[in-house]
């Protein structure tokens, strides 16, 4: 009985969760971006309107935050200097989207997403999720000429 009874309250609070975040959705079905945690020379840019996606944003590429499970998808990007990435996080969990040692930082709430450009030397560079790197979220960028 007692487990019937928290089973329920799981499924109305996911009920809710999901409730919550079709509701912070804007008419046309995408949160706004924000600045958050970004610094000079790497800001991303708000973004609203359609569902993001790497052509209708002008980004080089898109980076999805959490989607089946703590993971980047896809885990490897490959772009050139000065280009930009689109960011989403669409999970019910805050990431961040961070390269060490830059001042790449930036953080995304269930639903947002932000245009990220990467302004760094060409090289090979290791993005986290600071929030949830102890369980392995983290991927590769590899910048280009």
């Amino acid at each position: 009985m007692l487990l019937r009874r928290a089973v329920r309250f799981h499924w109305a609070l996911i009920a809710l969760l999901v409730a919550t975040v079709a509701c912070s959705q804007t008419s046309s079905g995408a949160s706004a971006g924000s600045s958050a945690g970004a610094s000079a020379g790497t800001q991303p840019t708000a973004s609203a309107g359609a569902r993001p996606t790497a052509t209708g944003s002008a980004a080089a590429a898109s980076l999805v935050q959490g989607v089946g499970g703590l993971v980047f998808t896809p885990p490897r990007l490959s772009i050139k200097k000065g280009a930009k990435i689109l960011v989403s996080d669409e999970s019910f969990f805050q990431h961040t989207f961070t390269i060490p040692g830059t001042p790449i930082d930036v953080i995304n709430d269930p639903g947002q997403f932000q245009t990220v450009t990467i302004d760094l030397p060409a090289g090979t560079y290791l993005f986290v999720c600071t929030i949830h790197q102890s369980q392995g979220m983290k991927g590769t960028l590899i910048v280009t000429a």
